[in-house]
């Protein structure tokens, strides 16, 4: 009987070597998506107590008074009365803003002290309007 040689010895090998290596990613991917997941996890977790905290620091009664509003989506603290803010055309705070933000900040401040290992940010926004 003869045999006919199989050439084909080298792809093989190659193949199987290509399969090896695409196992191995395939456990390094599935390596960093379960730490996506944790960390994911773990935000949320963060969010929602500092979201918490907040509610429990600025009672309904407070955050009316400030005329601010608490985003529960992204934590953004917003005041919501444009008219207490600056005058038209001035860049100076008004002073009962002024007051607000004596009152606002330093609680506020309070309560992130809490997680200043978890946050990376916090921003401070505002205009004052060109007319």
């Amino acid at each position: 009987m003869i045999f006919k040689r199989n050439d084909d010895g080298i792809w093989q090998s190659i193949s199987d070597m290509m399969t090896g290596l695409m196992m191995i990613f395939l456990f390094v991917c599935m390596g960093f998506l379960f730490q996506m997941k944790e960390t994911v996890s773990r935000y949320e977790q963060v969010k929602n107590q500092i979201h918490q905290d907040l509610i429990n620091e600025f009672k309904p009664e407070d955050i009316a008074r400030l005329g601010a509003k608490i985003d529960e989506d992204d934590l953004r603290i917003i005041f919501v009365s444009p008219s207490v803010f600056f005058a038209a055309g001035d860049s100076t705070v008004n002073p009962k803003f002024q007051e607000v933000l004596a009152e606002f900040f330093p609680r506020y401040v309070k309560v992130l002290e809490k997680y200043s290992t978890e946050i990376v940010e916090v921003r401070i926004e505002g205009n004052a309007s060109l007319e």
